[in-house]
């Protein structure tokens, strides 16, 4: 016996359309990127997830390229640790229409999230550096009997640029997986 899905499950409904929509734009992504490139490319340098795409190690041809097959793609946001180089921006892929609760229709502008990743580049140096201020949660009494927050981040210093280090000849990274 086939039923309707009933009204009430307005949110699933939405949820499904939302899932639908993103394995169709990471399916074209995946296949233009076969296409393009190849499948050992598909299988080493990329990794999906339920809201994007991580490209990983590419050269600076296939990052150029990439980012232009990409339309519509946002700036790209650098996001540096001492672990990895990445950038990161957003790809708008459509919209979606679903009823709400109420019988009303909604659109939605669906997006990717698409980075890219490579290893810290043998060029650059992870540094500690560490702020002090008066305290919050993490503290200390100083000498002074003030209550003080320490907080060390690392910092990555490179000689050049950090996407020509990561382009340079050498090419060399300290690897680390996703």
């Amino acid at each position: 016996m086939a039923r309707h899905i009933h009204k009430a499950l307005y949110y699933e409904k939405e949820q499904i359309q939302r899932a639908k929509h993103r394995i169709n734009a990471l399916n074209t992504i995946v296949w233009e990127m076969h296409h393009e490139f190849g499948e050992d490319f598909v299988k080493n340098n990329l990794w999906t997830y339920g809201m994007g795409i991580r490209f990983k190690n590419t050269t600076k041809a296939e990052f150029n390229k990439i980012k232009t097959m990409l339309d519509g793609l946002s700036v790209l946001n650098k996001k540096s640790s001492q672990f990895q180089l990445e950038l990161e921006g957003i790809l708008p892929t459509g919209f979606i229409s679903y009823q709400g609760e109420y019988g009303d229709i909604h659109t939605k502008e669906m997006e990717l999230e698409i980075s890219f990743k490579w290893g810290i580049p043998d060029s650059c140096e992870i540094k500690d550096v560490e702020t002090v201020t008066l305290a919050s949660g993490d503290f200390f009494t100083g000498d002074d009997g003030e209550i003080y927050h320490r907080k060390t981040d690392k910092v990555v210093e490179c000689t050049q640029p950090l996407l020509e280090s990561v382009f340079s000849k050498d090419n060399s990274h300290h690897e680390q997986s996703n």
